[in-house]
């Protein structure tokens, strides 16, 4: 489409006047216009330079006084009214293409659309709600509509040497604005934004504002990467036809590609408000065949589209890439770019490679519909495939009422059959392509003979295009086709090329068939406990005498019912049985006539092992017949809900003697095992009854569990299979006064569910007590050097099992089986404190800085803490503390801290 800019005017001339005015009444409202004036020029040149910068305009909306701009930076303009508080008029263009008025459609499109090709050049297609243009040589775009600055509609079009034709029309746009407000035309299509009677605006002024800015450059943006070579990547179904009919199927036969899926490729501009439209688009594409120089047949660029910074591209694939190089860099795809080229100036941008992949496809069926319960899709068997006569046996796919017609493109699609989607719904190829590009040929072959006689069924009807019917000039009232059933041959055509074909068999009926509606049973529900299901139990049936219920109620024998019905077992969402089983609960269907010995006509069954012990659901068995027009579908239906409901005394219960109940909690003392000191508990201390007790059914015996996978951190070995024998060890230090560990009692069910039954914690205590000794020096003046050793014990009670010096005591050996290699003691200084008590200070003689220093006396092992003055005294008592850590390696890790105290004496 050609661009038209209405003249714009200088927004120095809002400021031009009549003549001069020197009368001093006057100088307010020359002051208030002088104000509104300069605001209205502030708005509008911050406007455009904020657009100049690549901002895009996001919304023009009416508000209260006028109308507001909004940008993509989060930055709002507003426009005010010239004379009061009335919410402005905004005209700019909607989703659909057409010209809205204050929200409201005019039915004007705001662009044409492109005219079919014709040798004799047709006119071009009527745009949205608008008028049908002129005729062009070649199909050229259909007429649009622009909002005049004389206030009437424009009508504009192509003239047939590519110039726009303007008509100015009798209808004026301007009369279904709101009088005497602000006014702003958003217009998108041409890329500005004009403003009228805003305040500050003399009667008739106009502003306009580019809207656009001069494409810089523009890059892919990567919305799906691939793997193999981490381009973005563009990806098509290649639909592949032939030339001929007679080629369809044919293995030898040349495919080509016929159409192929959209895809689309996302673009950021440089601007972001860079102008698009000044500029003719094409796509650049590299393939292993064609190892030098740019393409561009492989895709073509079927619209673009704006949406805020992105440049959308919608592309087609116009060739098939199963003939590239298997050896190649890139197997099975090509690369490509966008490239635009400046209509006016010749220059070239061109963005970044994205991955072009397809798959090519080739099988393809007719079909007339399809059943999503019994999962049955209606296939046309291929035109050729078989002989005329087998058609006889095939039931009908259609019926014709013989005083009716049909329109036979309303009753068939074409599947994909080696597209996969999400569901069971089958794709169709009319959903891949574009509109237009799919049409389906109908063919009434000239012979098919039924019967002893011979009979033609084919003369008995005409075929007008898609429109079948009676062939009344033979059969002037009907009747007498009545009971035939004639064929037709239907071929899927894409842009030319053959894609399959099928046969139709069409059955002339004398009254409009129906189908009959699901005859539906639904018995008794099933409510169980999931301890009372039997492995094999059945727990609902449906008997024969139930069964002959629905003969008799469907008006049929059982014979009748055997010949024409399958049956499908599914649940109640449609899901099909696997092995009679969804879920865990199954039906086991005997009417089929296979087992009569069975007593009933169906029977549900639960397996523990597969049902969940709380759900509820549906299983059916769905009868469907050969002919749903003249026997009723059946469904039998068995509601069921299993529930658990576990009574509280149905486990195990706690031994008070070695568990507070009302903490729930177990303390482990420990023991001397081979003269070893061992944290070690037998579980069953735990419980009571544990010799007599009997799980429910489908539980296994209770078990008890870590929870929080504590036994990787804390080295805790649980072993045995249940409470009766289970032992919990721990082979790790107790870090601090003891460790709690999480457990609880479970029984497994059937199903591989875990019933909590209760939740504990079993504490292991550390025996010992570790108290530093608090050490206090003094900063005599004058000054000279305190210094005194740490020394800590540790007690089980008023036992002291370690000294001073971290050696073991007698008890410790006798009563723990301690020695003194299982001590290691740690000092470190307390805080971060201790730094400053030293700052500036040279190092001693063993490397400290610091006044107050943590250090090891070398000649004996013994760790000291000094104080040594340097000439300044103490201006306050400091108040700090070393740490001792003390691991008795197989018990605990306990970690304590040591007051240190400095004072200023006179001593």
């Amino acid at each position: 489409m050609k661009k038209k800019f209405y003249g714009a005017l200088l927004l120095g001339s809002l400021f031009l006047a009549g003549g001069m005015v020197s009368c001093s009444d006057y100088d307010d409202d020359i002051n208030s216009l002088t104000q509104r004036v300069d605001a209205l020029e502030k708005t509008v040149a911050e406007l455009q330079k904020a657009i100049e910068a690549g901002a895009v305009i996001t919304n023009v909306q009416s508000t209260e006084n006028g109308v507001t701009v909004t940008l993509s930076d989060g930055k709002t303009f507003e426009v005010k009214n010239g004379t009061n508080g009335t919410p402005g008029s905004v005209v700019k263009i909607g989703d659909n293409g057409n010209w809205f008025i204050d929200g409201i459609d005019t039915g004007k499109p705001s662009r044409g659309e492109k005219g079919e090709q014709g040798e004799q050049g047709p006119a071009g297609e009527q745009g949205p709600a608008g008028e049908q243009g002129p005729a062009g040589v070649d199909g050229k775009d259909g007429c649009w509509y622009m909002p005049g600055e004389d206030g009437y509609w424009h009508k504009q079009y192509y003239a047939e040497d590519g110039t726009v034709v303007d008509e100015v029309t009798d209808n004026k746009w301007t009369d279904t604005i709101k009088k005497d407000v602000v006014c702003v035309i958003y217009d998108t299509e041409n890329g500005y934004l004009q403003i009228k009677n805003a305040e500050g605006m003399k009667e008739g002024e106009t502003i306009n504002i580019p809207i656009t800015s001069n494409l810089k450059s523009l890059a892919v943006i990567p919305y799906v990467l691939d793997k193999e070579t981490n381009y973005p990547l563009v990806f098509f179904y290649n639909i592949m036809g032939y030339e001929t009919k007679v080629e369809v199927g044919n293995a030898n036969a040349n495919l080509v590609v016929a159409s192929s899926t959209n895809a689309k490729a996302h673009y950021r501009l440089n601007p972001a408000n860079a102008n698009t439209k000044d500029w003719t688009w094409t796509m650049i594409d590299r393939t292993v065949t064609r190892a030098a120089g740019d393409q561009n047949e492989l895709l073509s660029i079927s619209s673009t589209e704006r949406s805020n910074d992105e440049f959308i591209v919608t592309l087609k694939s116009n060739k098939s890439l199963s003939g590239l190089a298997k050896d190649a860099l890139f197997k099975e795809h090509a690369i490509a770019a966008l490239q635009g080229t400046n209509k006016e100036t010749s220059e070239v941008i061109t963005s970044d490679y994205v991955k072009v992949s397809s798959k090519d496809l080739k099988d393809f069926s007719i079909i007339t519909g399809y059943d999503l319960a019994t999962d049955q899709i209606f296939e046309l068997p291929r035109a050729g495939e078989q002989a005329l006569s087998s058609y006889e046996s095939r039931p009908a796919d259609v019926k014709m009422v013989y005083t009716e017609s049909l329109d036979l493109n309303t009753l068939v699609k074409t599947w994909a059959k080696e597209v996969q989607g999400p569901t069971n719904i089958p794709s169709m190829v009319d959903d891949m392509v574009d509109e237009g590009e799919l049409t389906y040929e109908f063919t009434l072959p000239s012979k098919y003979e039924l019967g002893g006689n011979k009979t033609n069924q084919q003369e008995f009807v005409t075929l007008d295009g898609s429109v079948l019917k009676v062939n009344t000039e033979k059969w002037p009232n009907g009747t007498g086709a009545i009971g035939t059933t004639p064929i037709v041959e239907v071929a899927t055509i894409i842009n030319g090329k053959i894609i399959t074909t099928g046969v139709l068999k069409v059955a002339i009926v004398k009254e409009d068939a129906v189908e009959k509606p699901d005859y539906v049973v639904t018995v008794d529900p099933v409510n169980i406990d999931y301890s009372d299901i039997e492995v094999n139990g059945i727990v609902n049936q449906f008997t024969w005498e139930d069964m002959r219920q629905v003969y008799d109620a469907l008006g049929i024998t059982r014979e009748e019912f055997l010949a024409h019905y399958t049956y499908k077992v599914t649940d109640g969402d449609n899901t099909p049985a696997v092995g009679n089983f969804v879920d865990g609960a199954g039906l086991f269907n005997w009417t089929d006539g296979t087992a009569t010995e069975h007593t009933n006509a169906i029977e549900m069954i639960l397996n523990p092992a597969q049902i969940a012990s709380n759900t509820t659901g549906m299983m059916k068995v769905i009868y469907t017949p050969d002919d749903k027009y003249t026997y009723a579908p059946v469904v039998v239906e068995f509601p069921y809900t299993v529930y658990h409901k576990h009574p509280e005394n149905a486990f195990p219960a706690f031994n008070t003697q070695f568990v507070d109940e009302a903490q729930a909690l177990a303390i482990i003392k420990g023991q001397m095992i081979n003269g070893v000191w061992t944290q070690k508990v037998e579980i069953s201390e735990h419980f009571l009854g544990l010799d007599t007790y009997e799980p429910l059914g489908n539980h296994s015996e209770p078990v008890l569990v870590l929870t929080d996978d504590i036994q990787f951190a804390a080295r805790l070995d649980l072993d045995g299979s249940n409470l009766k024998d289970q032992v919990l060890t721990l082979n790790s230090e107790i870090n601090g006064d003891a460790l709690d560990v999480p457990v609880s009692v479970v029984e497994k069910l059937a199903n591989g569910e875990a019933y909590c039954m209760k939740s504990y914690t079993i504490r292991f205590v550390n025996p010992f007590k570790t108290t530093p000794v608090a050490i206090s020096l003094s900063a005599p003046f004058p000054g000279r050097k305190d210094s005194k050793p740490v020394s800590f014990v540790v007690k089980e009670g008023t036992n002291t099992i370690i000294g001073s010096d971290g050696k073991v005591t007698e008890y410790g050996k006798t009563t723990y089986g301690l020695d003194d290699s299982k001590v290691v003691v740690t000092y470190s200084e307390g805080d971060a404190n201790w730094a400053q008590y030293g700052l500036n200070n040279e190092a001693d003689e063993y490397g400290h800085k610091q006044k107050l220093s943590l250090y090891e006396d070398t000649t004996d092992g013994s760790y000291n803490i000094k104080w040594e003055n340097k000439g300044t005294a103490l201006m306050s008592k400091i108040n700090t503390h070393y740490q001792v850590q003390v691991l008795i390696k197989g018990f605990a890790i306990m970690t304590e801290e040591g007051a240190v105290t400095v004072t200023e004496t006179d001593m």
